[in-house]
């Protein structure tokens, strides 16, 4: 078929319509039958050709159905997007009719890129702002991690799990313990928590990260799952370190400037007073020697 486009074209013009009910009426925009008891090229795209291909090879394969997503044009040109379901006959030897149902999927599919052009933006933007998502359901145990938490713990989620024993496994040693007896002590109470910590990644790296979660109850009032973020605050870690060293910096050598100033200035003051001293000294050898 990929090397003969042809066959599958004129394939799709020997179809003939032989009968349509009042619904794909009102869905294909037609006033009547006779409008669409022609051929099917007033209402097929190029699109919809693959899925007629794959058609012909599921009839090639002796299936007795066959189901694809797919698009149709109406007659006044608005693209729809369907679901097509057909139904061979048990005896497949003439093909002489089939039984095609279609499903109207237009504003599924347009949920479904909302969505998933949703869930694009939301990956961008927990990227940029280094910061993840979470969940961990209390009576399962079971956990789900966005894309940005594997990355900040550098881990490969196709071979990692999303476990809390994964996490806490490479929290850093000297904060395990506290992380671990913090989110234990406010499940157990249903409240909020919220530490930094640290990170050791699979290659050794150290990141540092803010955690921070919240329960959200069920109807019954109990503690259906715990939500929360973890934030990569790395850089900012950094930046408040070099900050510190450089207002350090600035304070020593602020100090120094100023215990130099008084050690010039004791230096002066010392140099005057012992020339004073000595020209009065001299003076009184002076006053002595006339006497």
């Amino acid at each position: 078929f990929a090397a003969h486009p042809d066959f599958v074209r004129q394939a799709i013009a020997l179809v003939k319509i032989i009968d349509v009910n009042d619904t794909t009426l009102t869905l294909l925009q037609a006033r009547s039958k006779d409008e669409l008891l022609v051929s099917l090229d007033r209402v097929f795209l190029p699109e919809t050709q693959e899925a007629f291909t794959d058609e012909l090879i599921a009839i090639a394969e002796g299936q007795t159905r066959y189901q694809a997503e797919t698009v149709l044009q109406t007659l006044d040109g608005k693209r729809l997007s369907v679901l097509f379901t057909i139904t061979f006959p048990a005896d497949s030897a003439t093909l002489d009719s089939v039984l095609v149902a279609i499903t109207d999927i237009t504003e599924r599919k347009r949920l479904d890129n909302e969505l998933r052009r949703s869930q694009a933006y939301l990956v961008a933007a927990q990227e940029l702002g280094n910061t993840g998502s979470w969940a961990r359901r209390v009576s399962t145990g079971e956990n789900y991690w966005s894309e940005e938490v594997f990355r900040i713990f550098g881990l490969d989620p196709r071979t990692t799990p999303p476990t809390y024993a994964a996490a806490t496994l490479f929290l850093h040693p000297d904060d395990r313990e506290s992380v671990e007896r913090t989110i234990e002590d406010a499940m157990r109470d249903g409240r909020n928590f919220e530490m930094d910590a640290r990170v050791v990644r699979p290659d050794g790296s150290i990141r540092h990260i803010h955690f921070r979660g919240e329960p959200v109850f069920d109807r019954t009032g109990a503690i259906d799952e715990y939500i929360g973020v973890i934030m990569d605050i790395t850089k900012r870690k950094r930046t408040e370190r070099a900050l510190r060293r450089a207002r350090e910096r600035a304070l020593q050598a602020r100090f120094s400037a100023v215990l130099e100033e008084r050690t010039r200035l004791a230096r002066d003051i010392h140099d005057t007073l012992l020339q004073g001293f000595t020209g009065i000294a001299l003076k009184l050898v002076a006053a002595a020697n006339t006497v």
